[in-house]
């Protein structure tokens, strides 16, 4: 679910391919043009671990356990609500579950996978699309540096 656009056109062109993605945005509250796509609204700018960024002021560390946990649960139902749209839409189930980033898309797809197997469906694997710079970062984090 939280996967960016660009991800979710590739996929949705690949025969027999259904992709329904979620993404967080301070700017947009929805995405003409691109079916099957949601955006998550928000009120600030995308929360981001960097101390210095062009793209975003607002750091996970400023924030309070009750935002954090807003965020996420936002991005949650948001998820869970697509999949299950996804799911009447295309009478299909998911085969696999794709978090864009290493971080708390991770959580938010975990905590998804959990409502569903709570409520009888079976458990999806999870996949993570990592960027370059967070595998050199758990490289460094595994060498102790």
């Amino acid at each position: 679910c939280p996967t960016r656009p660009p991800h979710h056109l590739a996929y949705n062109a690949m025969p027999g391919c259904h992709s329904y993605s979620v993404y967080p945005s301070a700017v947009h509250a929805e995405n003409p043009g691109r079916e099957k796509v949601k955006v998550a609204k928000l009120p600030h700018k995308i929360p981001i671990c960097e101390s210095v960024s062009p793209v975003s002021d607002k750091r996970w560390h400023s924030m309070s356990d009750a935002e954090i946990e807003e965020y996420l649960k936002r991005l949650e139902d948001l998820c869970y609500d697509q999949m299950a749209l996804g799911e009447t839409e295309t009478g299909k189930t998911y085969d696999f579950m794709i978090a864009h980033h290493c971080f708390l898309n991770q959580i938010v797809l975990q905590r998804v996978n959990q409502k569903r197997v709570a409520e009888g469906k079976k458990k999806i694997p999870q996949v993570a699309f990592c960027h370059g710079t967070a595998l050199k970062m758990f490289n460094l984090e595994e060498k102790g540096d």
